[in-house]
């Protein structure tokens, strides 16, 4: 079991960020198994902090990563919810797992077995560009969503320096690293006091838009030029 994302890159904010937990697995789960673990999960729900995200895979797709690894079970745990646990079975190519993978092997801490570098192969830049790109789209193609503004601009920040400098790193990190290189980005400087605690910070849509017009267009550069 691995931890990686904000509360391992000092950026955890407590009641809004998530819990990443990649779980490395010898063989598939059987249903058995599979039932054990939702219900493991379903126990710790009051002593969750915010989200958890716990994605299963096999040792050996986690050890030869693909463009879309398959994903053996997913379970997503929302404290105080008061619903069910939200899980699927043997997604056949997820490729978020793509970014998971890739941020393990630079800031994950093994939580329990060996460390991450030992499990999991090593995942070439261009495809986590690739899906932070497609989420990019997406995003594009949603338009104004005024409550995941502040995750959309921070996120394209990361995308951005990663496309740049090759780093992956947290949100408010790749935020001061946007404004450094463009301070006149106010859309950033705004998601980041969001981030800081100003809930009256606005985000102005248009400045949303233009930010993600701009960092894909660097990919769409990046990608001409490779």
């Amino acid at each position: 079991m691995i931890l990686h994302g904000s509360l391992t890159l000092d950026d955890y904010v407590p009641g809004r960020s998530d819990v990443d937990l990649p779980v490395i697995v010898d063989n598939p789960l059987t249903d058995a198994q599979f039932t054990a673990l939702t219900e493991a999960v379903a126990a710790l729900r009051p002593h969750a902090p915010g989200r958890v995200d716990l994605r299963v895979v096999t040792r050996q797709v986690a050890a030869s990563p693909t463009p879309a690894p398959p994903m053996d079970a997913y379970i997503e745990l929302t404290p105080r919810s008061g619903s069910d646990l939200y899980v699927e079975r043997r997604h056949p190519g997820e490729r978020d797992l793509v970014v998971e993978f890739s941020m393990c092997r630079a800031h994950g801490r093994s939580l329990v077995g060996a460390a991450p570098a030992e499990l999991l192969g090593e995942v070439p830049a261009e495809w986590v560009l690739a899906v932070g790109d497609t989420q990019l789209a997406d995003w594009e193609a949603i338009g104004d969503d005024p409550p995941h503004a502040e995750l959309t601009v921070l996120t394209t920040c990361r995308i951005w320096n990663l496309a740049e400098e090759g780093r992956l790193g947290s949100k408010t990190a790749a935020g001061e690293w946007a404004l450094r290189r463009d301070p006149t980005l106010t859309v950033v400087r705004d998601a980041l006091a969001r981030r800081r605690g100003d809930s009256t910070a606005p985000l102005d849509p248009a400045q949303v838009a233009q930010l993600l017009a701009l960092v894909r267009a660097r990919l769409a550069q990046a990608r001409d030029t490779g």
